[in-house]
């Protein structure tokens, strides 16, 4: 039985950008991002911004992504403004419904909105902020501590190997990117 290839549309992948600061890249690789380029594959992601979200709609008003960016600036401004609480919620949502952004989604769920834990309650909020300065402090610790551990795995062997006579001091104190004197103290 012959098998036959079928036509699959290409992927494609974006991320939503709405912050302030201005983007280097208008693309990115998870393998060169995160993997440092040691990864099997890679997917190409496209970021999309205010700005290059007008190249790939015709108008605001229908399209959802471009909704929703205004959504997160209506938002942000709010929030600025009056802090983080559930009559902000409300003013954001009132006002989306007001200017037609997200309107038949907001008027919907309205109730669900406002109950947005994560967006408007500030305590909600601060617990997760901690628990993610948390998480990113403890990987950091993890990445010093094996880094640490990988360098007197490397100190422990050469010492083994000069103390049995298979590597020379000049050649174990090269490969730890010390001197000599500093490579036979630490076999002391």
């Amino acid at each position: 039985m012959v098998q036959k290839k079928i036509f699959i549309p290409t992927p494609k992948l974006y991320v939503l950008y709405t912050g302030d600061k201005k983007l280097e890249k208008e693309e990115i690789s998870l393998n060169e991002e995160y993997f440092n380029n040691e990864g099997c594959a890679d997917l190409k992601i496209k970021i999309l911004t205010k700005e290059n979200l007008n190249k790939l709609s015709e108008t605001q008003e229908n399209n959802i992504i471009s909704q929703y960016v205004t959504f997160t600036e209506i938002s942000d401004y709010f929030v600025k403004k009056y802090g983080r609480s559930k009559k902000t919620a409300k003013m954001v949502i009132n006002e989306c419904i007001s200017k037609n952004i997200l309107k038949s989604f907001m008027q919907e769920h309205r109730e669900e909105v406002c109950d947005m834990e994560l967006l408007f309650d500030p305590e909600v909020y601060g617990r997760i902020h901690d628990a993610a300065v948390a998480r990113e402090a403890r990987e950091e610790g993890m990445q010093e501590g094996m880094q640490q551990g990988r360098q007197e795995g490397e100190l422990s062997a050469f010492i083994k190997l000069y103390k049995q006579g298979l590597i020379k001091e000049v050649d174990a104190a090269r490969m730890l990117n010390m001197s000599i004197i500093e490579f036979l103290e630490l076999v002391k």
